[in-house]
């Protein structure tokens, strides 16, 4: 999906971009249903991994959950690229392993950006992920 590379082209490493791109697919709107439950199982997991390790950044995991769940609210208003960059902008947000590890100190900010861009291409600049 071209526009899913676009958006996130040179403010992530090409390795996320692919990443990224990869994750935007078709997505029909009742599919989202139950993103908002896998979206709140990531930061519980997050959440979890943070008691044991301080440096983990679970004020940012649940920031941009709290943006993929807005966004979400919306879907049945959303075309279907705009569908696909949300699905998107999900996985990536539950993908560990990404370019930044989410469970480091900085794992985070590649998935604000993520979720940051795809907000704005929905036509929701009023709701932006504010790291510290």
């Amino acid at each position: 999906m071209r526009k899913a590379e676009v958006l996130v082209e040179g403010l992530l490493h090409p390795n996320e971009v692919a990443q990224f791109t990869a994750l935007c697919r078709d997505t029909p709107a009742d599919d989202f249903k139950g993103e908002w439950l896998r979206v709140r199982t990531h930061v519980a997991r997050v959440a979890e991994a943070g008691r044991d390790h301080p440096e983990v950044d679970v004020r940012s995991a649940k920031r941009i959950a709290k943006v993929l769940d807005e966004l979400m609210r919306d879907v049945y208003s959303y075309n279907d690229e705009q569908r696909a960059l949300l699905r998107g902008a999900i996985e990536y947000f539950i993908l560990v392993g990404d370019e930044e590890n989410d469970l480091s100190s900085m794992g985070f900010d590649d998935d604000a950006m993520v979720t940051n861009m795809v907000a704005k291409a929905l036509g929701r600049q009023d709701i932006q992920v504010h790291l510290d």
